[in-house]
């Protein structure tokens, strides 16, 4: 099972304006079209069975429509996490919304990656393993967020 933590995904009437941003401040090619259709389809010809993704907000006006879109789109394989602009001046409200949306993503990443050390069994636990250095980067994420 290969899980992929690091996406960016925007709405399908945003993402081509981003990716073009992108190209021409930046100089950057992002890989993909920069939506949720695009990324699960990437997922499906990448053999990706769950995908950790951030949205990002421009402004602080955006930040609640993004994350609350964001939240819209969760399902067993996409897992979101919320959006946090610096100059939020109520951010107390949307810090707990993206604690929550943090603490479902590595709650649903640690269920992910016991499947994938019971699926292997004892070669599960064993050192060089992909499912047992997954377990441990997982378990140490967990660790640093504290409780909860």
């Amino acid at each position: 099972m290969i899980l992929d933590f690091h996406n960016h995904i925007f709405p399908e009437n945003v993402a081509p304006k981003v990716i073009e941003s992108l190209q021409k401040e930046m100089g950057f090619t992002p890989y993909g079209r920069g939506t949720v259709s695009g990324l699960r389809e990437e997922m499906k010809t990448s053999g990706i069975r769950v995908c950790v993704a951030l949205a990002l907000a421009a402004s602080p006006s955006l930040v609640t429509p993004t994350n609350d879109w964001l939240l819209s789109e969760r399902e067993d394989e996409l897992i979101p996490i919320g959006s946090i602009h610096p100059s939020l001046e109520d951010f107390k409200f949307e810090v707990k919304e993206a604690s929550m949306a943090k603490f479902f993503a590595t709650e649903m990443a640690q269920r992910v990656i016991d499947q994938a050390v019971q699926i292997f069994g004892g070669f599960g636990v064993t050192k060089g393993n992909p499912a047992e250095r997954l377990y441990r980067e997982v378990r140490a994420i967990r660790i640093y967020e504290g409780t909860t």
